[in-house]
């Protein structure tokens, strides 16, 4: 079940930095969505791996406690491989933003 975003900020304790975030990569969800479903149709287990992948990484981080800003953090690091140039942390947010929006991960 899909939520609105502001609940789900709140439920999950994020910052209002986070939320600058949230609400700059939110813009990009339609790039994110026509980037998956042009991968997939190459590749039809691409949505669902990528999906599964980010959803085993909060399932992982979850089981080691962490929560709020720190797991938004991490997920983060996790989304861009741990690249900390502009461009691959511009889409790494975007990817990670596109499955908070969407309920895949962080609570609902």
């Amino acid at each position: 079940t899909v939520i609105p975003p502001a609940e789900k900020i709140a439920k999950n304790k994020l910052s209002s930095v986070t939320h600058s975030y949230l609400a700059i990569a939110l813009a990009k969800a339609d790039v994110v969505r026509a980037f998956i479903d042009q991968f997939t149709r190459i590749d039809e287990t691409f949505s669902s791996r990528l999906r599964t992948g980010f959803i085993q990484e909060y399932e992982r981080l979850k089981n080691d406690d962490l929560s709020g800003d720190e797991l938004f953090q991490e997920m983060l690091s996790f989304a861009t491989g741990g690249r900390a140039d502009l461009t691959t942390q511009a889409a790494g947010l975007a990817v990670l933003v596109y499955y908070f929006e969407a309920c895949e991960v962080f609570e609902k």
